[in-house]
């Protein structure tokens, strides 16, 4: 068996678990609907490792993957780093 056939999955959120609340409601089903892609995202970032302060492509990467999920962000000064919010 090859090794990422055995690493862990990211788990959804379980509507059991959650207290009625709308938000949280919401950020759960957002957060289940980018699990699928988390193990994806940090393998890509592993594999492209850039220096502290030049994370150029990083943040590049990391853009294309929130606007694909269509959520909301700013790019940080010098377009290094990303700013968005996780809850409304």
């Amino acid at each position: 068996m090859d090794k990422a056939a055995t690493m862990r999955q990211p788990k959804l959120i379980k509507k059991s678990s959650l207290v009625s609340n709308p938000t949280t409601m919401r950020m759960a089903a957002e957060i289940n609907r980018i699990v699928p892609r988390l193990t994806t995202i940090r393998r890509q970032l592993h594999k492209h490792p850039e220096l502290s302060g030049a994370e150029l492509a990083t943040t590049a990467y990391l853009a294309r993957q929130l606007a694909a999920a269509k959520i909301p962000y700013k790019l940080g000064a010098g377009k290094r780093g990303i700013i968005t919010n996780i809850a409304p």
